[in-house]
């Protein structure tokens, strides 16, 4: 699967503003979220600046994030969290 440098969503974007959708559990191993997973990575790795990035920067609005892996693995660089459905933004 190819990966690809998003651009990243800037202000005044609506995107950022909006209480992002959850990304329910059985989900997670889609081949859609895992293409923005790839994708998450690949911008921010991309990125001159930033320990993270969220899927509304890349004009997603779901409730995820990729920050670089402190440990490694077989891809890499790869690291990515989730809301889980029932949690709520504070």
């Amino acid at each position: 699967m190819s990966t690809m440098k998003r651009a990243i969503v800037k202000e005044p974007k609506a995107v950022l503003h909006k209480i992002a959708k959850e990304v329910p559990m059985n989900t997670i191993a889609s081949a859609r979220i895992q293409q923005i997973i790839r994708d998450m990575s690949d911008t921010l790795r991309a990125s001159e600046d930033g320990i993270g990035i969220a899927a509304p920067q890349i004009g997603l609005s779901l409730r995820m994030f990729s920050r670089p892996s402190s440990t490694p693995s077989p891809e890499g660089f790869r690291s990515c969290a989730w809301s889980p459905a029932g949690l709520q933004p504070t």
